[in-house]
């Protein structure tokens, strides 16, 4: 069965997203994790197969050739990995495949992981037709993937709100082990989470992403590491998105025991 969504972004570096019945994470092909928010439950995860890239790379840029377009605005889409830099993207669009217009750009982040860049164009012109493309960049350098086309049309476009999510401190540090703490909201919608850790504030390596439940509490979400350097400072954050939007936690930090 075909399922439509769409994407809302603000300013702020949150994507607010508008959506029917659509999972964007569904990409990830990750594994799901039930959070009893009733109870405040902690979802934990364990990640031990963190890849460490010592040189960055430019992204890489795809992107989606479908969109759903409405009466002035249209959902386009798209996945960037951003190869261990600090990643931002945008799209550009226009009446001819000359483009020439262009979004605002928006922070994505770091990590070796593929992620999903959705946008939300405003402001067309109703049943007329229109082409696009996905851009990124980092420190590396910029990307941009191949350019399709959409036809805006006469449906009205809904509404919804993006999940909450904040950082919380590290806990059961070891030498070499630890947990990554945080909360979330879903915002009565099903929400992917995952935490972004690394050497400096750039970050860089991601854990696996997880899955809540589609409710309206905050809940407590955590991800274990091993495998890491003792007496060494690290820096995280933790990251949610469902089908309205995708945010980011504050960046936190700990240190390993000697």
């Amino acid at each position: 069965m075909s399922k439509n969504f769409i994407i809302v972004i603000v300013c702020g570096g949150v994507l607010i997203l508008a959506g029917i019945g659509y999972t964007i994470w569904s990409n990830y092909n990750s594994p799901q994790v039930v959070l009893n928010t009733q109870n405040q439950t902690t979802t934990t995860a364990t990640d031990t197969t963190s890849v460490n890239v010592s040189q960055p790379s430019p992204p890489v840029v795809q992107t989606n050739s479908g969109a759903a377009p409405y009466i002035s605005t249209v959902v386009v889409s798209g996945t960037v990995n951003p190869n261990g830099a600090l990643t931002t993207y945008w799209y550009e669009y226009g009446k001819t495949t000359a483009l020439g217009t262009k979004t605002s750009s928006y922070f994505l982040g770091s990590g070796y992981g593929t992620f999903y860049a959705p946008a939300y164009i405003i402001g067309l012109s109703s049943n007329t037709n229109y082409y696009f493309r996905l851009s990124a960049n980092n420190s590396i350098g910029t990307v941009s993937g191949a350019i399709y086309s959409f036809k805006t049309s006469n449906t009205p476009a809904p509404t919804g709100t993006a999940p909450t999510a904040s950082t919380t401190s590290a806990s059961n540090i070891t030498k070499t082990t630890v947990n990554l703490n945080g909360q979330i909201n879903p915002k009565n919608s099903i929400t992917t989470f995952w935490f972004e850790y690394g050497l400096t504030s750039n970050l860089g390596t991601v854990t696996s992403f997880q899955t809540s439940d589609n409710n309206s509490s905050s809940s407590a979400v955590s991800a274990s590491l091993s495998n890491l350097k003792p007496s060494t400072k690290y820096y995280f954050r933790l990251n949610a998105q469902n089908q309205f939007g995708t945010v980011s936690g504050d960046s936190a930090s700990f240190t390993t025991k000697k």
